[in-house]
């Protein structure tokens, strides 16, 4: 076979898979795969995101609140606020026996696993805690950026939802900022 002709078929690298004994393919190790996978996610994150390396790797990089906070668009008060929301919309969930509206990356680590084994008093009372806080958030949400705004955020808060719309980041940053104005 001679050389191609085609510019871009000569970067392509077709290396060789290692084979072992038998003529057999060599499977590499969990730890090469998921240092494999590693390396794509955090050359997917920097190239698509525009953040640095030392930004893609970091955890809040997988989500859109954390990368509005890792670029300096939010601080790290308003990246918590929206934190806060999902946690409380998410127990407000499996209190009332609801699924999730997804499970994003910025909830799996405080979230109940199921449903509570308190006694049905204060699980009353605990769904009547996140019933007023949630809606009380909710309200001040759609005050400030109306019920449009309000989907923006909920999209990517709650069901981590990546929009590429300056609409969606916009309603996303003015959210957390609402929502961290109100905690003081």
């Amino acid at each position: 076979m001679g050389k191609s002709t085609n510019p871009r078929a000569r970067d392509l690298d077709f290396s060789i898979a290692p084979r072992g004994a038998g003529n057999k393919h060599i499977r590499p190790s969990q730890t090469q795969r998921e240092r494999q996978n590693a390396a794509v996610a955090i050359d997917t994150r920097r190239r698509l995101m525009g953040l640095t390396v030392e930004q893609a790797k970091d955890q809040m990089a997988g989500y859109a609140a954390g990368i509005l906070c890792l670029v300096g668009i939010i601080k790290r008060e308003d990246h918590d606020a929206a934190y806060g929301y999902a946690l409380t919309d998410h127990r407000w969930r499996a209190l009332k026996g609801l699924p999730r509206a997804s499970v994003p990356a910025i909830c799996l680590n405080g979230a109940p696993p199921g449903r509570s084994l308190k006694p049905q008093s204060d699980e009353a009372d605990a769904l009547a805690e996140f019933t007023l806080r949630r809606e009380s958030q909710r309200a001040r949400l759609q005050h400030a950026i109306g019920n449009y705004g309000l989907a923006m955020f909920d999209a990517q808060v709650l069901r981590d939802e990546m929009l590429s719309s300056p609409l969606a980041t916009l309603a996303l940053a003015n959210g957390c900022k609402i929502l961290s104005a109100g905690k003081g």
